[in-house]
Order: C-alpha cells, then sequence, then structure tokens
C-alpha cells in the first residue's frame, strides 16, 4: 500500500467513483479493486521473495477466489430456504473455502516437516482475511441477519482493495450501514488525515525512529549469537519486534481505514493503543479487534455455549486463532500462550473477586499493570517471530521456549 500503484489506483478510483452515478459506484469500486489486486500481482513466493512462482499461477489463484466469492454470493442464500439440503449449504460452503485456504498455506508447511519437499510456496494474496469474510457472509446469510444482497456491494466488500491485503476483517452489514452516499469535507478531511497519520507511523517511527533506538538485529542473528547474549538483549529485541509489529500493521489500518473513507467508507477499528492495556483481556480488546470480534463471535461464543468452560473456549480460539496466521507450531505455541494468559488472568479475577480484594480495582493497580502487561504480550514475539525462514535452519518451536527462558533469565544454552 505504500506503493505508487496504490497512490494512483486511489486517486483515479476516487475520481470516477464520485462522478459515477450512484447505481455504479459500487461497480467501479469492484473493478478497480480487481484491477489493482491483479496488478501487483508479482510472483514471488511467500519466504524470501525469490521469484519461484509465476505470476500467472498467482492470478489464476485470484481467479479461483472471484469464483469463491461468486460461489458464496449465489449459494448461501439456500440455507435459508426449506428442503433436505438446507443444513449442509453452509456447511459445505465453509468446508470447501478452509480447504481452499489450507491447500496454499497448510499443505505445503506439512509435506515439507515430513520431507516430500522444499518448504517454499506461495500464498495467494490477503487469502486469509478473504476466508474469514466469507464464513462471516454465509452463516450471517444463513441466520437471515444479512438484507441487503447486491452483488456490487458483495464484491466490493470482500475485494476493496484498501483493506484486503491488511484487513481489518470488516462485516458485510456495518460495511453497507456505515456506507455514505454524498462527499463531504468532513469526509476528506478524515481520509486525509488518517492516511498523514499511518504514512508517519510506518516510514517514520517504524522505519526510522525504531531502526534509531534498537537496531536491525534479525532472528537468525539472535539465534545465532545465542550462547553469549543476556537477557537483556533478547528482551531489548522483542520489545522492537512488538513495536514494530503494532506500528506497521496499525499503520496498514491507517492507511486502509483512510482510503476507504474517501469512498464515504466507514470500515472497523483494529486497533486502540493496545500497548497501554493493562491486563491481557484488555489486549485483545484493542489489539487486531476485527479479528479478535470474528473469532468471539464465530468460535468462542458457540463453543462457550456447548461446553460452558471459558478455558476450553479460549483455548480453541487461539489455537484456531494461531492456525489463521499461519500453519506452523511456533503460530500453534502463540496461541497456547495467550490462551493461558487469558486462562491464569480469568482464574486471578475470580479469585480476587471471592476475596474482595478492593485494592486490585483502584487506578494506582491499573496503572501499574500496564507494564506488566506490555512484557506479558512481548513474551508472545518468541513465537510469531520465527518465520519459515528461521524455522528452516533452527528449532523453531523449542528455540522459542529458550527464547523464553533466557528472557526469564534462567541458564539456557543452544
Amino acid at each position: 500500500m505504500t506503493q505508487p500503484w496504490f497512490w494512483i489506483m486511489l486517486g483515479c478510483t476516487f475520481a470516477a467513483f464520485w462522478a459515477a452515478p450512484l447505481r455504479l459506484r459500487l461497480s467501479i469500486l469492484t473493478a478497480a479493486s480487481l484491477a489493482f489486486i491483479f496488478l501487483i500481482l508479482d510472483g514471488t513466493d511467500a519466504n524470501d521473495g525469490k521469484p519461484l512462482i509465476s505470476a500467472t499461477a498467482q492470478r489464476l489463484a485470484m481467479i479461483a477466489m472471484v469464483g469463491w466469492a461468486l460461489a458464496f454470493y449465489f449459494l448461501a442464500p439456500l440455507a435459508k430456504k426449506e428442503g433436505p439440503g438446507k443444513k449442509w449449504t453452509v456447511l459445505l460452503l465453509i468446508l470447501g473455502i478452509v480447504g481452499f485456504l489450507a491447500w496454499f498455506k497448510y499443505v505445503p508447511v506439512i509435506t515439507a516437516r515430513f520431507g516430500a519437499g522444499p518448504m517454499r510456496f506461495f500464498i495467494p494474496l490477503g487469502i486469509s482475511y478473504f476466508t474469514f469474510k466469507l464464513i462471516h457472509y454465509a452463516l450471517e446469510v444463513g441466520r437471515g441477519t444479512i438484507k441487503d444482497r447486491s452483488l456490487d456491494a458483495f464484491l466490493s466488500y470482500v475485494f476493496l482493495f484498501p483493506a484486503f491485503t491488511a484487513g481489518p476483517i470488516e462485516r458485510f452489514d456495518h460495511y453497507l450501514a456505515a456506507r455514505e452516499t454524498r462527499l463531504s469535507k468532513e469526509a476528506i478531511a478524515e481520509g486525509l488525515s488518517r492516511i498523514i497519520v499511518g504514512l508517519v507511523k510506518f516510514l517514520v517511527i517504524a522505519q526510522m525512529v525504531m531502526v534509531l533506538i534498537f537496531g536491525q538485529r534479525t532472528m537468525v542473528e539472535l539465534l545465532y549469537d545465542f550462547n553469549t547474549l543476556g537477557a537483556w538483549d533478547v528482551w531489548k529485541f522483542m520489545i522492537a519486534a512488538y513495536l514494530q509489529m503494532y506500528l506497521g500493521f496499525s499503520a496498514y489500518t491507517d492507511l486502509a481505514i483512510g482510503a476507504s473513507r474517501l469512498f464515504g467508507l466507514k470500515i472497523a477499528e483494529n486497533f486502540n493503543w493496545p500497548i497501554f492495556a493493562s491486563n491481557i483481556t484488555e489486549f485483545w480488546k484493542r489489539w487486531h479487534m476485527s479479528l479478535a470480534n470474528w473469532c468471539m463471535t464465530y468460535i468462542y461464543m458457540p463453543t462457550l455455549g456447548k461446553w460452558r468452560n471459558p478455558y476450553i473456549a479460549s483455548y480453541l480460539t487461539f489455537i484456531i486463532m494461531g492456525i489463521w496466521h499461519a500453519g506452523a507450531l511456533p503460530w500453534i505455541a502463540w496461541g497456547l500462550y495467550h490462551a493461558t494468559g487469558l486462562a491464569a488472568y480469568q482464574w486471578w479475577g475470580k479469585y480476587r473477586r471471592q476475596k474482595k480484594w478492593q485494592f486490585f480495582n483502584g487506578a494506582a493497580w491499573k496503572y501499574a499493570c500496564i507494564p506488566i502487561t506490555f512484557l506479558v504480550i512481548t513474551g508472545s514475539f518468541a513465537f510469531t517471530e520465527m518465520q519459515p525462514s528461521t524455522t528452516e535452519s533452527y528449532g523453531g518451536t523449542m528455540d522459542s521456549l529458550r527464547l523464553l527462558g533466557k528472557m526469564l533469565f534462567l541458564p539456557v544454552t543452544r
């Protein structure tokens, strides 16, 4: 989204969108989104940017994604009709799109793990967000909560180019309800100011200030020097990783929200200063909020309703969330880490209520917990930084655990 093509497409689409009659605007936005996505596909693989997969293969995968979107649009309404196949329609659609996601994102990792080939593969652009949007759409159409089902609105929602690659995971009903049909000075001012905030956050703070403060050490370099590093060196690296992830990801969200605002759209917020959360529950109300809300609605609450156990619901939710991020053991371990943190906090909250300890409800304790929560969340980046390029040469989850041990000042070596 920081490439010249994005700004050219944004400017041209903005002009065409508002010059067109109202009935054609979402179709123009859809066409521009698909054109932009096809334009930026360059055939690089998901690991190191080398041209392993042709751009043609990626575009064929994108055509398949368009086919899946059309299938969901036309088949999901069948779930509302009476008949023997009613209850299976949504289930088959969900199984199909999850299988499509798994084919690109998880099968290559599994086959590589068992020696069936090198761990080099490509992942279609935006496929994870695309999958969750379609699942949301199918479930809500099946429940009858989505009334407006125009094809142009649906396709513009699924392929909206400012938000396609990095979210947020917008709800279709919110996407339509928050749409404005007249261009206003307020919308332009809000959109441009949000874009500026995103650019400053990404280009200045994340790319320049953070580098000056923390340097540019990579995970490979950290693991290579592991035995000679002190705990503070590992903490410094992990804090930098956390802040870089937050700044970069939230900057892309700023750009997506700002660019969408120029089309009269108010898409969902995704971050609310999570680095200032005072506990892990609050953190997940502030970090990647659209993903957290999606998982709360479609995983946590149904699991809680079935099993009546918040701990089971938390663990299942975060395991699925980890798998959604990547088909790698470090990400599953990341999910277990956060689920354990939430379970511990839930238990602690219940225990202190039983003891009627009012001190822990005060402002002083809340502010004291902000740095504690920050450090707890920082620990999870020992798992998220273990990307495929490093796990090919290093121990993946085991090295993550060694890093955590080092952060706890234990005498850990490799």
